[in-house]
């Protein structure tokens, strides 16, 4: 749909923008004013198109987000939430791990196509990060794809040639909640370097994130979907209309990616009956995943039923399951716990 919505006539207007403004009108004819409509945009299409250098901008969807017939502006959310490195010499490695929540929550409204961008491959391959910014007219969040509140909060002014036009777009600020219809991370090594890529290998669109190695990680999943939640949760991140009087984001206005109708674990282990079971080990699949333990706490837990504390901030991992077979001390029940992490357990006198 990228391709259709950033195609321009003759006279340089969207007429694709112009046909999903039609479809909208038809649907809500269907179904009258109750039900809530709109369309999912990419978080690379929503907002500003800028061509030339950045000297002419237009906003093509405005005039489909300020139509009558649309309730919220729906988005399909896959931006980077990291640029995390192997080793320790990387820009951001002095957050420790890439799975942080701050570090995490730092990306949401920050990081990668908010505060900078790589020009190209070998930019990105060396972190030549180049600043965000608009000396012209103070208005970075044309450039910034990440930036939904500073989109949200203000009104549109087209360029031509680097002129901003003194009218703006038919989009009023804050006139309609913001609802992120589709938002997920792989389980993948680095899922959060590039959410939006899937690995698959009988597609010629399998890849696999940025300098990710391809191993299995439920854990980037899970703290990257957290921090998500949480920035959005905070008030001084989610600002209210004085429109409708409700925040930008409502608060079920996050959708996750994905939770699969086939029933787990018939999916993904019947590959009998469905091709695309191997997808699940490093995809968006929830299903599974979502009811996991994280090993900080059941180390906690079992350490706590025997009286022994512990320090688990360095812990890290979810915990598919465990059993004990009947009384046992609390060195040998972690031992298996700590050998999947290849870590060991101390026992400690008294």
């Amino acid at each position: 749909m990228i391709g259709l919505t950033r195609v321009r006539d003759g006279s340089g207007g969207y007429p694709a923008v112009a046909r999903l403004k039609a479809l909208a009108a038809s649907v809500r004819a269907v179904l009258g004013i109750g039900p809530e409509v709109s369309y999912a945009a990419d978080w690379t299409e929503y907002g500003a198109h800028v061509r030339n250098g950045g000297n002419d901008v237009a906003f093509p969807l405005d005039a489909l987000w300020a139509d009558a017939a649309i309730s919220y502006v729906g988005l399909d959310w896959y931006p980077p939430m990291g640029d995390w490195r192997d080793g320790a010499g990387h820009a951001d490695a002095a957050w420790g791990s890439e799975h942080d929540v701050g570090y995490l929550r730092a990306q949401v409204a920050g990081g990668e196509a908010f505060d900078w961008y790589y020009a190209d491959d070998a930019g990105r391959a060396g972190q030549e990060r180049l600043a965000i910014s608009d000396g012209a007219y103070g208005e970075p969040f044309v450039f910034r794809q990440k930036d939904v509140t500073g989109w949200w909060s203000n009104a549109h002014h087209p360029r031509v040639a680097g002129v901003r036009s003194g009218a703006p777009t038919s989009w009023t600020a804050g006139s309609k909640p913001v609802r992120f219809v589709e938002f997920g991370v792989p389980a993948v090594n680095k899922g959060a370097n590039q959410p939006n890529v899937f690995f698959d290998p009988k597609s010629s669109e399998s890849a696999l994130p940025h300098y990710s190695d391809g191993a299995r990680d439920d854990l980037i999943q899970r703290r990257a979907i957290e921090a998500f939640h949480a920035h959005w949760a905070d008030a001084e991140n989610n600002p209210v209309s004085v429109s409708y009087g409700g925040s930008m984001v409502p608060a079920d206005g996050v959708a996750l990616w994905c939770w699969d109708a086939r029933v787990f674990p018939a999916f993904p282990t019947r590959d009998d009956v469905w091709s695309d079971g191997g997808n699940w080990r490093l995809g968006h699949w929830l299903n599974g995943r979502v009811g996991l333990a994280l090993l900080p706490d059941v180390v906690r837990d079992v350490c706590g039923r025997a009286s022994v504390e512990v320090d688990v901030s360095g812990l890290g991992g979810l915990v598919t399951g465990y059993r004990f077979d009947g009384p046992v001390a609390a060195k040998d029940a972690l031992a298996p716990l700590a050998m999947s992490f290849g870590m060991d357990v101390l026992e400690r006198d008294g």
